[in-house]
């Protein structure tokens, strides 16, 4: 079965018209493996997505797949309530040592779009702070208890925008946090560091808790360039889909989308592209059609890491493949490319030669943090 099978992209979104309901019930009548479904959910991040529209759209589906969501919503929000927790003790910390801090992606999303702590679950949480806080942000996270490490766990990972992965148990659950210093990972390029602008800062409260983010303009660049960089074991997840088209329809409900075309056209292309997998909501279908007919090659494949291709259990022939030849689809979304547009230039000459690139980065990274 496909990571994305039809049923759990047709799923992987906010609302629904009628005849996209008949499509998700037509779509779940045709399933044939549902512990495989219930697996992809769950890696998707949907979940608490799922079971809600289960409970809303009142879809028939086994009583046991019912009662598993159930209980993976009980787990995540039980998992919600201590990284809320532990975001209080981080906020305190940075308060008192006077570290600024933005939170990305799903932290500051959940407020935004989800609403209940079970509907966006996270790895791990993302806070942006300036390139000379952010061994102070560390100190802090050490000094609450977190397990931060003061090196890098590969030596290629010398230039990486991020501290280690810091980690606290808290009511049996463990806590992730990243400290940035670039919302943008190396693999998307560019930089997007801490704003010294107010106007591109906005206060998000959350149980409780008061904490900034992005503008919400500004949060749809960096969410956009997120998804159209490389992810964990080279699956995109269908909730980082939702957190683009979510954050997308409701900036252009807002009278906000002339900006967003003008400053991030990017952006327009991340969501044609995203509309090959699930359709978009009517109010971006209308800004973004798309030509009748068109089709693309390995819609929802992505490119595995460099690490992932070199140290996968591959023969060469599969290794030189995967590096040069990902899906017509992950070219187009990563590269910017319109679907619409020919991507022969960016087979023969962009990619291969980033792929170089990157090559020669790692090499230099190794030299320097052997």
């Amino acid at each position: 079965m496909p990571y994305h099978n039809p049923s759990l992209c047709a799923l992987a979104r906010f609302e629904f018209t009628k005849q996209q309901i008949e499509h998700v019930r037509q779509c779940l009548r045709d399933e044939d493996d549902w512990p495989t479904w219930l697996n992809n959910v769950e890696a998707n991040g949907l979940s608490g997505v799922v079971n809600a529209h289960f409970a809303n759209l009142k879809l028939d589906v086994p009583s046991n797949i019912k009662l598993s969501l159930r209980a993976l919503d009980i787990r995540h929000k039980a998992a919600a309530r201590a990284r809320t927790e532990a975001l209080g003790l981080i906020i305190d910390a940075f308060e008192k040592a006077s570290v600024n801090f933005v939170a990305l992606k799903g932290v500051a999303l959940l407020p935004k779009l989800y609403k209940q702590p079970e509907m966006r679950p996270m790895r791990d949480m993302d806070l942006l702070v300036a390139v000379t806080q952010q061994q102070a942000a560390g100190e802090c996270l050490r000094q609450i208890g977190f397990d931060l490490p003061y090196k890098q766990p590969s030596r290629f990972m010398r230039y990486v925008h991020q501290l280690p992965n810091a980690t606290l148990s808290l009511n049996g659950f463990t806590c992730s946090v990243e400290i940035h210093n670039n919302a943008f990972s190396s693999d998307v390029g560019g930089k997007l560091r801490y704003p010294v602008s107010t106007p591109q800062r906005q206060t998000l409260e959350w149980q409780g808790l008061k904490f900034e983010s992005f503008d919400d303009i500004t949060m749809l660049h960096q969410i956009c360039r997120h998804l159209e960089g490389l992810h964990p074991g080279g699956v995109l997840k269908l909730i980082n889909v939702m957190d683009v088209i979510g954050l997308a329809s409701d900036i252009e409900r807002n009278g906000e989308w002339v900006t967003v075309s003008t400053k991030h056209p990017h952006v327009l292309i991340t969501l044609k592209c995203l509309h090959l997998m699930t359709a978009l909501p009517e109010n971006l279908a209308m800004r973004l059609p798309l030509a009748k007919g068109v089709s693309v090659d390995g819609v929802g494949q992505i490119m595995q890491s460099l690490t992932e291709i070199l140290t996968g259990p591959y023969t060469m022939t599969q290794r030189l493949t995967m590096l040069f030849s990902p899906s017509d689809w992950w070219l187009h979304l990563h590269y910017n490319v319109d679907p619409e547009r020919s991507i022969l230039w960016t087979k023969l000459v962009r990619h291969p030669w980033r792929v170089l690139v990157s090559f020669g980065q790692r090499a230099w990274s190794a030299i320097l943090g052997g």
